[in-house]
């Protein structure tokens, strides 16, 4: 009996490598899998234009705006251009740069468009490439290409005082006016709920991140620039967790950080609060003369 017991026993060791072997194997093909899943699926991941498109929009720019077109690359992209109250050649004013989240369209910053232009500011709101009106296939890289166009044309704007231009960006957005900021740096920035590269959600999901073609690291931009920033983002985001716009208020030299109750949809909880602190940043910056 000890003999036998003796023999088996290198055969269901083997047999126990063999199936080690076999679930090891399996498990680096999901892996392998999830991978070029998420490589093919990633534009329709971080551009969601197909959601943001179902919402009802409009089929032109709205009273006091003034459409915009670029053509590039076979795409033909829109920006919605509103001159602030007051502005002239003769009283250049300052202008802000709007960058909407990945769900959204241009049409859903008209109400904050409005906001900026009653102060005294000149807006302009540039679509991403497939989204709303425009057509196109959205990349980091060729959004990149299209904002460093719209700011040439905003700098060109004889009512437009280049010394006090303004990005604001929220959710993806912010990651967009990161990217143009290391280009051409602003008077001040505003970022609300923003995620430090979309390169540290891939790494979340276990996934390298030289596989992620549109990375976005605001985190590796920030650090760099010297004009002051308004980072805003909600306790309770549940879509960019709270710690990444910590982060970013950590790595940049010169932050100002507030803490919003409420989620990412629902930015900001206390709309009164956060636009005591949104004036106030400008003002203070002598963006805006006043807040109301």
């Amino acid at each position: 009996m000890t003999k036998q017991a003796s023999a088996d026993t290198p055969r269901r060791t083997n047999a126990g490598l063999r199936l080690l072997a076999r679930l090891g194997v399996t498990l680096v093909i999901a892996y392998v899998l999830w991978c070029a899943a998420l490589w093919w699926k990633q534009t329709d991941l971080v551009f969601p234009r197909s959601f943001a498109n179902a919402a009802p929009r409009l089929s032109e720019a709205p009273q006091g705006a003034t459409s915009w077109w670029r053509e590039d690359d076979g795409a033909r992209v829109e920006a919605w251009w509103f001159a602030g109250i007051g502005t002239s050649p003769e009283t250049p004013g300052p202008a802000v740069m709007l960058f909407h989240g990945n769900g959204e369209t241009i049409d859903n910053w008209e109400g904050i468009a409005n906001e900026y232009v009653m102060r005294g500011v000149s807006v302009l709101l540039p679509e991403y490439r497939g989204y709303g009106r425009s057509t196109g296939e959205p990349s980091q890289a060729a959004i990149a290409r299209d904002m460093l166009h719209w700011h040439t044309k905003l700098l060109e704007q004889s009512s437009v005082a280049s010394d006090r231009i303004v990005l604001h960006g929220r959710s993806l957005g912010g990651g967009v006016a990161m990217q143009l900021a290391k280009e051409r740096e602003p008077a001040a920035m505003i970022l609300e709920s923003t995620f430090t590269s979309v390169a540290a959600f891939a790494q979340q999901y276990y996934v390298p991140s030289f596989i992620v073609r549109h990375p976005f690291r605001s985190d590796k931009v920030i650090g760099g620039l010297s004009c002051p920033i308004l980072i805003a983002h909600g306790r309770d985001d549940e879509i960019i967790p709270f710690s990444h716009g910590e982060e970013l208020a950590r790595l940049a030299r010169n932050a100002t950080f507030v803490e919003v109750s409420g989620g990412h949809n629902d930015f900001p909880g206390d709309q009164d609060r956060y636009d005591r602190e949104w004036w106030g940043f400008l003002r203070a910056r002598g963006i805006v003369k006043a807040v109301e």
